[in-house]
């Protein structure tokens, strides 16, 4: 079976997009066997490497332009991912003739998520925009502000905490490198977040700029996260450090995003740039689970 992939980047954010008909693949009638393909395909050295895998269907329904599955680089899954939309928005734009138009509804395991692509004179698509929706407390439960204020464990720092369909943490303080790490660690097995979180390290610039280095569930440090960016940027206006209604920059390792949060209610508004990479193929897809490749 050979199987059609493409690469995007969103901010150094790396995705592939595969057609979900991958998944009727007789292999992966054994549920262990597509978080082991994904896991493998996502390795750097051994795959084609990927920080996020996407799987693309087109249910006949109304209003939905297409659906989309994310998957982290471990195999796990992730209802949704604020880069990963813009890469999909751009390869319906410029790859679907049936789908070539500005407007798009995408659906996510998070719910429906519109985009508004910005096609140059020559048809390509550089920048888009995503609309996130209104984010939840912690708990699942719709209240404003939804960012809820919790302690670190085994220190004296502070997070908040939220979800955009994925779990969140943000902590506003310059950490050292090698504390990151162990508060990732600590965070995933906290009673809070019980299947794991996203954390967010974010040090202020000023009222409209913040630089963030997000480490993900399932994939650990990320040159950018595009619910992350969400995160903080909604975190920060709800505790006054940042304005409503006016893009705030987030500077990550691997480019800068653009955040607005309503004011109204919340609804949270994303923008950045985004990139095809490279097409190409797995000529056979047993490759993935055999010695050589990563278990």
């Amino acid at each position: 079976m050979k199987i059609k992939f493409y690469k995007y980047e969103a901010a150094g954010n790396d995705v592939l997009i595969l057609k979900d008909e991958v998944l009727k693949h007789p292999l992966f009638k054994n549920p262990p066997n597509l978080r082991k393909f994904i896991k493998n395909l996502a390795d750097r050295h051994f795959g084609v490497g990927a920080d996020e895998i996407a799987f693309l269907s087109f249910p006949k329904t109304e209003n939905i332009d297409a659906k989309v599955t994310f998957f982290n680089s471990d195999g796990s899954g992730a209802q949704i991912c604020g880069n990963g939309l813009r890469c999909i928005a751009k390869h319906l734009y410029e790859r679907n003739k049936k789908i070539h138009k500005k407007f798009l509804t995408i659906l996510t395991d998070a719910g429906p998520k519109k985009c508004k692509v910005y096609p140059s004179k020559n048809g390509r698509v550089h920048r888009v925009i995503v609309d996130m929706g209104l984010p939840i407390k912690i708990d699942g439960t719709i209240e404003m502000p939804p960012v809820s204020k919790f302690k670190i464990p085994f220190s004296k720092l502070e997070g908040f905490a939220l979800s955009f369909g994925n779990p969140h943490a943000v902590i506003f303080e310059d950490i050292h490198e090698n504390l990151k790490e162990k508060i990732w660690n600590e965070l995933q097995k906290y009673q809070l977040f019980p299947e794991g979180v996203n954390v967010g390290y974010a040090v202020f610039e000023s009222p409209r700029s913040i630089k963030l280095e997000v480490w993900e569930r399932g994939c650990g440090p990320t040159l950018a996260c595009g619910s992350g960016a969400c995160a903080a940027v909604t975190s920060a206006v709800s505790i006054g450090h940042c304005p409503f209604d006016v893009p705030v920059k987030v500077k990550m390792p691997g480019g800068t995003l653009r955040i607005k949060v309503r004011k109204k209610d919340f609804n949270v508004f994303i923008e950045g740039p985004v990139r095809e990479i490279f097409e190409g193929a797995i000529e056979d897809v047993s490759y993935f689970f055999s010695s050589i490749a990563r278990i």
